[in-house]
């Protein structure tokens, strides 16, 4: 008689001893639901030769069989985050933004870098390419967050040159904050004055013919809620002795800017919000 398996499980009889005889049928059966198991399972099949022609052995097929589980599992896993990232706008930005020529006062002040009143002015980002998941501000200065994930946000901003003396540098430089939700300042978004997480320059003699380019870059982990704010800070690169110091010659510079926000990949689950340690403990920090 063939054998059972794998087409279904074969129930065995219970002998006792001295008073059931065993037939040569019933070893044969055995035998062959034996050799059937071994045809199904093949040689070795604890083991597997790998892409690089290793052969890996486990201490069991059972044992195999779990390894098989967890990296179908990882996978699976991965998988739905591809899919969640091609579903939301897979390497595609998902808000393109233009500040059409903000007028930003110059500072005075070149000790302390940090003073928000004085030395940094947001642009106002009037006008929207696309904003398919709403992020630009109510102020038009600020953009929040729409879904936690590992993002690019990239800037580009264009200053007119000031006029003057070719003997003087005129410096510009931008930068790329996060706020955390829930906060009030002077822009309406925060005490913290946030976390600086990019910055660019730039600078050419006064009278030059053309504009200062910055470009701040930004790759990394966004949380939903959390504020990103550009701001621009320009001036003299030099003192100049006895000047008073209103009006500074620099002027009001009408500038120009491009965002782009991009939403890569989602985080991994246990990554929720911010952790404590990735926050600027100085709240402003920009150098």
């Amino acid at each position: 008689m063939p054998a059972f398996f794998p087409r279904e499980i074969r129930n065995w009889p219970t002998h006792v001893d001295q008073r059931d005889p065993v037939m040569a049928e019933h070893v044969n059966e055995i035998q062959a639901e034996v050799a059937s198991v071994e045809t199904v399972l093949g040689t070795m099949p604890h083991q597997h030769t790998d892409a690089y022609g290793e052969t890996v052995t486990y201490p069991d097929v059972d044992y195999r069989l779990d390894a098989m589980d967890r990296e179908y599992e990882r996978l699976d896993h991965n998988q739905g985050l591809l899919l969640d990232a091609e579903k939301n706008g897979w390497n595609l930005p998902l808000g393109n933004f233009r500040a059409p020529g903000t007028s930003v006062p110059p500072t005075f002040n070149q000790d302390d870098p940090n003073d928000p009143e004085v030395d940094w002015w947001p642009l106002k980002w009037t006008d929207v390419v696309s904003d398919k998941w709403k992020m630009r501000g109510s102020d038009k200065k600020t953009f929040v967050c729409p879904k936690t994930g590992w993002w690019t946000v990239t800037a580009q901003f264009m200053m007119d040159i000031a006029p003057g003396p070719s003997t003087l540098e005129h410096s510009c430089f931008s930068a790329l904050r996060i706020i955390q939700p829930g906060a009030s300042d002077e822009w309406g978004t925060g005490d913290n004055w946030g976390a600086c997480v990019a910055t660019s320059g730039a600078s050419s003699a006064r009278s030059t013919p053309g504009h200062l380019r910055t470009s701040p870059v930004y790759n990394g982990p966004w949380y939903k809620g959390e504020i990103a704010m550009f701001s621009l800070r320009h001036m003299d690169s030099l003192r100049v002795p006895n000047r008073p110091k209103h009006p500074n010659p620099v002027g009001n510079r009408k500038t120009f800017g491009w965002a782009s926000f991009t939403y890569v990949r989602a985080l991994p689950d246990d990554q929720v919000v911010r952790p404590p340690w990735d926050l600027d403990p100085e709240g402003s920090l920009y150098w």
